[in-house]
Order: structure tokens, then C-alpha cells, then sequence
């Protein structure tokens, strides 16, 4: 009974080459992700200035990140903050860029928590590479954060990448267009490691749902609802069984009662019978020396 527990139990523990492919794909998830939490590459774009004086055309490349604004021009760059920007938007008189500061808040919150959830995640699977084991609370942990992570990070790709398409398109319709995008590739990064957190969240879900799937081969002192309804069934059966034996006994004891009284008065009433014949025929045969 013990081997044939073991043998369920075993089932469900991760092999090792299993707890490292998951240790790795998280690992591997929260660092794409903590590079596009702190890179600038989010959008990448060129700006085309034309000076008014010497009609020289010179580039300025932006790149916009989750915190801040690289601004990059002959060579030399500075970076400013989306507070620092949205408070210079405010004071030239551009209210209409409070929608675009609380849209980029928005992000930074969204994808910090998803970072976080990606860290406790990666930290989830250590003890199931130091010591493979079946733990449902670590499957269910690795599950809930890995989808938190992918969801959250998700929500604010696809806000990012309808902005700069949106931003692209529309420059791609005009014909004096002085802006060109580049790849942004933080985004992509970003991507790769909410899918990675998918990835990782699905593996530890059907780990977690053959966990809990029940097993044919089971220890004989576990309580299972099944096995409790199979044998309520049978005790049944077999107490209907022992009443209908118990029963046919008890007519089968009446029916003897009842036939041996009948049984004996036939004997009687035959020895009577037999007996008055008998004398019947000594007082005939009395009768018949007495005659001669």
C-alpha cells in the first residue's frame, strides 16, 4: 500500500529537467522585463529641425521610456523626467498633455507591480529546483503571479504600441512630415517577458491541476468522498443481503413449525386406523370360534 502511494505521489512531482526549465524561463522573463522597466526605448523617433537662419537640417533622436526622455542632439544628450515634462507642457499652456502624464503614471504603477509579481515567481521556483517536491500552495503561487505579471504588463504594451502607431500613421499622412519611428525595442522586450510569464503560469497550472486530479492508486487511511460513497453502497447491499437471508430463515423455521403438527396428526390417525382395523378383525375372528 505504501509503494503504491509513493507510485501516485510520484506522478506529480516535477523532474528536475523540468525545475530548471521553469527556474530559466522565469529567470529568464523577469530579466526582459526589468530591461524594459529601465531602458528608454519604448519609443524611438527622429525629429528633423530646420534651422530658420542657415537652413541646415540637423536630428534630434527621442527616445521615451516608462520614467524619463532621452533627447539627443550633435551629439550630445540630456534626459528629463515625464514630471519635468509634463510641468513645462503645463506652463507653455499644453493642458491637453495631463491625459498623456497620467496615461504614463498609469504604465509606471502597471508595470512595477508586474515586475514585482515576475521576481516572486522566479523566487517560487527555487525550492522546487533544490528539492522537487509536490507543494500545491508554491504551484499556486508561481500561477497567480505569473498571470498577474502578463496581464498587468500586456494592459500597458498594447497602450504604448496603439500610441505609436497611432503617432506613426499619422505622420506617414502628411506630406511635410519631419518625424521618422524607429523599432521600439524596450517594447519587445517587454513583450517577450509577459510571455514568458505566460508560459511559465500555464507549465506550474497543469502541474497544479494534476495535482489535485485524483489518483486510482491511493493509501487505504485516506479519506476520499468517492471511495466514502462506494462503501456506504455496499455496507447497504450487504445489510439488504444479510435481511432477505435473515428472512427466508425465519419463513423456512415458521414453514417447519407449521408442517410438523400436520405431519404427526397423520401418523396418529394412521396408527388409530390401523389399530381399529385390527381389532375389527380380532372380534370377527372371536366370533366365527365362538360360532364353530
Amino acid at each position: 500500500m505504501v509503494d503504491e502511494h509513493n507510485t501516485a505521489t510520484n506522478r506529480f512531482i516535477m523532474s528536475p529537467l523540468f525545475c530548471i526549465l521553469s527556474l530559466g524561463l522565469a529567470c529568464l522573463s523577469t530579466l526582459f522585463q526589468t530591461i524594459a522597466f529601465s531602458t528608454h526605448a519604448w519609443v524611438v523617433m527622429t525629429d528633423f529641425v530646420t534651422d530658420n537662419d542657415t537652413g541646415q537640417v540637423s536630428s534630434v533622436e527621442i527616445y521615451t521610456g516608462l520614467w524619463y526622455t532621452v533627447t539627443c542632439q550633435n551629439g550630445a544628450c540630456r534626459s528629463t523626467t515625464h514630471l519635468d515634462t509634463y510641468k513645462a507642457d503645463i506652463d507653455a499652456g499644453r493642458n491637453y498633455k495631463e491625459i498623456q502624464y497620467s496615461l504614463r503614471v498609469w504604465s509606471q504603477a502597471l508595470t512595477t507591480i508586474a515586475l514585482l509579481s515576475s521576481i516572486v515567481s522566479a523566487v517560487s521556483c527555487v525550492p522546487f529546483l533544490c528539492k522537487p517536491r509536490h507543494v500545491l500552495r508554491q504551484h499556486l503561487l508561481i500561477v497567480v503571479c505569473s498571470l498577474i505579471s502578463f496581464c498587468l504588463l500586456m494592459a500597458v504594451i498594447f497602450n504604448w504600441t496603439a500610441e505609436v502607431s497611432a503617432n506613426a500613421n499619422l505622420e506617414k499622412l502628411k506630406t511635410d512630415s519631419t518625424r521618422r519611428f524607429a523599432f521600439p525595442w524596450s517594447l519587445l522586450l517587454g513583450g517577450f517577458g509577459g510571455s514568458g510569464s505566460l508560459v511559465l503560469g500555464v507549465i506550474h497550472f497543469v502541474f497544479l491541476f494534476r495535482s489535485l486530479t485524483p489518483s486510482h492508486s491511493v493509501r487505504s487511511d485516506t479519506f476520499q468522498p468517492n471511495a466514502y460513497v462506494q462503501l456506504t453502497t455496499q455496507t447497504s447491499v450487504i445489510s439488504q443481503l444479510s435481511n432477505e437471508s435473515h428472512e427466508r430463515k425465519h419463513l423456512t423455521v415458521e414453514k417447519e413449525f407449521l408442517e410438523d403438527p400436520i405431519e404427526e396428526n397423520l401418523a396418529e390417525s394412521e396408527v388409530d386406523s390401523r389399530s381399529l382395523s385390527n381389532q375389527s378383525d380380532q372380534k370377527m375372528l372371536n366370533t366365527e370360534v365362538e360360532e364353530d
